[in-house]
């Protein structure tokens, strides 16, 4: 069924509560594991219902954040779904609670108790008034960075729409973009921050009335980390810092010798070329011509997947007016879709999404059909893997959106990835900070940002833009408002996709097929047992991160960038 024609319903939340109660009253007179998993098929496929409607008013108001219908039914969900997580919550106790807990372990493996046992700890019924508001205040966000528009080159753009002039030859017209773009967000700077001061706020009543001492380790265990902790991030962080880092500022000094300028100012940092930074040779019919040719080549598994993908109309792509900003990858369990959702700019990002955000819906497409629900995605850390591999197990397909550009690409994609680390774990160092010390000014964390900034791009120290130099720029990053801590998530993963991409060179049929075998594991494990199953090595350990800093400048000192 094509995705203009899923009909949507509103969810009813009493008669969905009535029979949710009934069958949670079967479950505790089951006498056999037959008898549980009977309640427990039904039970998943009332869940199932209900969020694929969430996620088909949350995809339909990405899409137009203006269309009325749509944002009443998103505030809707913002409002309804702690109930049905009330629901689920009690579900989860009769399962943890169980006398046939051993049986049910036996046969779907520790990890789906396992997480059931994380989340329960981040729910209780006393704070479902607090999740709302919480849901709310991020659709106030999103809304607020979805009607954004400024006017530019005689014409009203939004910020996505923007973003190409930002890389435009003409070092002039990047400046003006980037001024542009900073005014809008400057503008908006007491908004954002006053939306983002009450988030922290709530989101540490939340945690204090849960019982955590902050928010820190409340949204580890929302995000089911199970098996790492805010421990391993630091060092994590730390290892970057060491061995990343210095290969990062090595990258931007041969930047600056490459686009001919004395210092690189902050509207240079994204302009990579002389001639100008790698584009799709074509528009967006042409991109999705380029990506079923390549899809239909790599693998039987590939083709069917986008094929699918295609004849269902199961991709927004293109930018628009009152779409929402970035790009994200969903799934409807009813009718057992993925979803992508981006907006095409003209740029090398849009083949990045091309990848990037079909590496998520290929994973979901392959486990699919996992027994559970809790089984069809990984935690969000390994979903990262599928995504960022996929964006270098396509490499050899490039040709057919970059054509004689195709090198200036990859030398491109592959510099990018490492000097994204630096500023990923910023990110979180910086929420580690904010909730650990949740009753800070505005101002003081904007300075705490600046801080942190110096200490992992310290090219950026001499920044004239009076905008960057108040500490506000963080605010463009919305994962802090939306997934608090769903950031590191990126950086852990790009290491592991750095290891395909190592192998990819040397035998890709390799790499390909244990790509494949990860994404059937589904979430059936851990994020440490998916590595473990997939052969890759710890990203926590600090002597991957030096030899991951090593391949990268080994294939970038061998190439001749100034051809570009």
């Amino acid at each position: 069924m094509k995705f203009t024609e899923i009909e949507y319903k509103r969810p009813n939340i009493e008669s969905i509560t009535k029979e949710f109660k009934q069958l949670l009253a079967e479950i505790d007179e089951a006498s056999d594991l037959a008898s549980f998993e009977k309640s427990m098929l039904k039970i998943n496929k009332i869940r199932e219902s209900f969020e694929s409607f969430q996620s088909l008013a949350h995809v339909r108001h990405s899409i137009d954040t203006k269309d009325e219908y749509y944002d009443a039914e998103n505030q809707f969900f913002d409002q309804n779904s702690p109930v049905f997580s009330q629901l689920s919550n009690k579900f989860y106790k009769k399962i943890n609670e169980s006398g046939l807990k051993n049986e049910i372990i036996k046969k779907y493996g520790s990890h789906f108790t396992n997480g059931i046992e994380c989340s329960l700890k981040t729910f209780d019924e006393k704070i479902m008034d607090l999740l709302s508001a919480e849901n709310e205040l991020v659709s106030q966000y999103n809304k607020l960075i979805g009607g954004a528009e400024v006017e530019f080159d005689g014409k009203k753009l939004t910020l996505s729409q923007l973003a190409p002039y930002a890389t435009s030859t003409d070092r002039s017209m990047r400046k003006k973009a980037s001024d542009t773009s900073n005014a809008w967000f400057d503008e908006k700077g007491e908004e954002l921050d006053e939306i983002f001061d009450n988030l922290v706020q709530l989101r540490t009543k939340i945690a204090t009335d849960l019982g955590y001492d902050n928010f820190v380790q409340l949204a580890y265990d929302r995000l089911g980390r199970a098996d790492y902790g805010s421990k391993e991030v630091a060092q994590f962080r730390d290892a970057v810092h060491e061995h990343i880092v210095p290969v990062v500022n090595e990258l931007r000094d041969r930047q600056k010798t490459r686009i001919e300028v004395d210092q690189l100012e902050y509207y240079d940092l994204s302009f990579q070329f002389k001639t100008g930074n790698p584009q799709p040779k074509g528009d967006p019919k042409f991109i999705i011509e380029g990506g079923k040719k390549m899809y239909s080549e790599l693998s039987a598994e590939t083709k069917e997947f986008f094929e699918f993908m295609q004849n269902n109309e199961l991709m927004d792509l293109e930018s628009k007016s009152g779409k929402m900003a970035g790009g994200y990858c969903t799934y409807i369990p009813a009718f057992k879709s993925p979803f992508i959702f981006s907006n095409f700019n003209g740029t090398s990002g849009d083949i990045d999404v091309l990848t990037h955000e079909a590496g998520h819906a290929f994973q979901i497409y392959n486990s699919r059909d996992m027994p559970l629900p809790e089984y069809y995605w990984p935690t969000l850390e390994a979903c990262e893997i599928h995504s960022m591999s996929m964006e270098f197990l396509t490499w050899n397909w490039m040709e057919l959106f970059f054509k004689e550009d195709t090198e200036k690409y990859k030398f491109s994609h592959l510099s990018s990835g490492l000097l994204f680390l630096p500023y990923g774990v910023a990110i979180d160092e910086f929420q580690h900070w904010i909730y650990e010390n949740p009753s800070v000014s505005a101002r003081e964390r904007n300075q705490k940002w600046l801080t942190i900034e110096a200490k992992y791009m310290p090219y950026k120290a001499n920044s004239s833009s009076e905008y960057i130099e108040t500490g506000r720029s963080w605010q463009k990053q919305g994962h802090l408002y939306r997934v608090p801590f769903y950031y590191i998530d990126y950086t852990l993963a790009q290491v592991c996709a750095y290891q395909f991409w190592k192998e990819s060179q040397v035998d890709f049929t390799s790499a390909w097929n244990r790509y494949l075998a990860l994404c059937k594991l589904g979430g059936s494990d851990s994020f440490t047992g998916l590595l473990k199953k997939a052969a890759l090595k710890d990203p926590f350990n600090p002597e991957l991160l030096k030899e991951v800093g090593s391949w990268v400048k080994e294939y970038i000192e061998n190439v001749d960038d100034s051809k570009f």
